[in-house]
C-alpha cells in the first residue's frame, strides 16, 4: 500500500504545483517557471544526497537510465506541460496530459513484462474517463480536436515513456535519491543549454519568483514522493493513481483561487469514476 499512497500524495502535490505555476505564468514566461523549478529540485535532492547517500552509490549503470529519464521527463516533458497548461488552462490540458496513463502502463507490459490484470486495466480506464469528464466541465468543446492539441498530447507521450528508464534505473541503483538526483541535474544542464542557445528571455519579477519557490519545492517533494512509489511498486499501479492530479486540480481552483462550480450531475459521475478505478487498481 505504501507505493499507492506515494502515488496519491504526488497527484495532490502536482495539484498545488500546477496552481502556483498557473498563477506565477501570468507575469513571466515558460522558460523562466521550467529552469526555477528544475534548479530548486535540483539543489533540494543534491542536499539529500551529500546527507544521506554514499557518493559511489552513483557508480552504477542506471545513471544512463536516469539521464534518459532526466531529459524525457524534466527537460522536454515539463516545458510541453507548462506550455499546455498556459495555452489551455490546468483541468483542459490536465485532461488530455492523464491520458499518459495508457502510455506507461502499456509500456511497462510491453517492455517490463509487468502484469496488466483485467482489474487494473478497467481501473486505468475509468480513471481517465473520469477525469477527461471531470475537466471538461464548464469548457467549450469547439476546437476540441485543434491540430494545437500536439503540445498536451506531446507532453503525455514523453511523460509516459519516461516512466521507463526511470522504473529501469531505480531497480538497478534501489535508490531513488540517486536516480533523482541525477535527473534533475541533467535537466537543469540542458534547460541552461537551451536557454544560452535559443536566446530566450528569462522574465522574473517578485510576484512570479513567490509563486515559482512555492512550485519549486511542491516540484521537488512529488518527485520524492514519485521516485520512491516507483522503487516500491509497478508501473501499472502507480502510474494510473498518480494521473488523479486533474481532480485534485480543480478542487484547489474552486476553493483557492475562487472559481464558482455548480455540483452538477457530470461533476457526481465523475467523481464515482475516478474513486471506483482507484480502487480497482489498488
Amino acid at each position: 500500500m505504501l507505493a499507492e499512497l506515494l502515488a496519491i500524495l504526488t497527484s495532490l502535490l502536482w495539484a498545488l504545483q500546477n496552481i502556483c505555476a498557473k498563477k506565477g505564468l501570468k507575469e513571466s514566461n515558460v522558460i523562466s517557471l521550467t529552469l526555477f523549478t528544475v534548479a530548486i529540485g535540483s539543489v533540494f535532492f543534491w542536499v539529500l544526497t551529500i546527507l544521506f547517500v554514499p557518493l559511489d552509490s552513483f557508480k552504477s549503470e542506471a545513471i544512463i537510465y536516469h539521464i534518459i529519464g532526466g531529459a524525457l521527463g524534466g527537460f522536454i516533458a515539463l516545458q510541453l506541460w507548462y506550455k499546455s497548461m498556459k495555452r489551455y488552462g490546468v483541468a483542459r490540458a490536465s485532461t488530455i496530459v492523464s491520458s499518459r496513463t495508457l502510455v506507461s502502463s502499456f509500456a511497462a507490459v510491453l517492455i517490463l513484462d509487468e502484469l496488466l490484470t483485467p482489474s487494473i486495466g478497467v481501473g486505468t480506464v475509468l480513471i481517465v474517463l473520469g477525469v477527461a469528464l471531470l475537466s471538461s466541465e464548464g469548457y467549450d468543446k469547439t476546437g476540441w480536436l485543434d491540430r494545437n492539441l500536439i503540445l498536451p498530447l506531446a507532453t503525455a507521450f514523453f511523460y509516459g515513456i519516461n516512466a521507463i528508464p526511470r522504473k529501469i534505473g531505480v531497480g538497478i541503483t534501489n535508490n531513488p535519491i540517486v536516480g533523482a538526483t541525477i535527473e534533475t541535474s541533467t535537466a537543469l544542464i540542458l534547460i541552461i543549454i537551451y536557454l544560452f542557445l535559443s536566446k530566450s528571455k528569462f522574465s522574473l519579477n517578485r510576484s512570479s519568483f513567490s509563486y515559482f519557490s512555492v512550485n519549486g519545492v511542491f516540484y521537488s517533494i512529488a518527485y520524492l514522493c514519485l521516485v520512491y512509489a516507483y522503487s516500491f511498486g509497478d508501473l501499472v499501479i502507480v502510474v494510473p493513481l498518480m494521473s488523479i492530479f486533474p481532480l485534485f486540480t480543480i478542487l484547489l481552483v474552486y476553493f483557492l483561487l475562487g472559481e464558482q462550480e455548480k455540483i452538477t450531475s457530470k461533476l457526481i459521475i465523475s467523481a464515482i469514476l475516478v474513486v471506483l478505478g482507484s480502487v480497482l487498481i489498488i
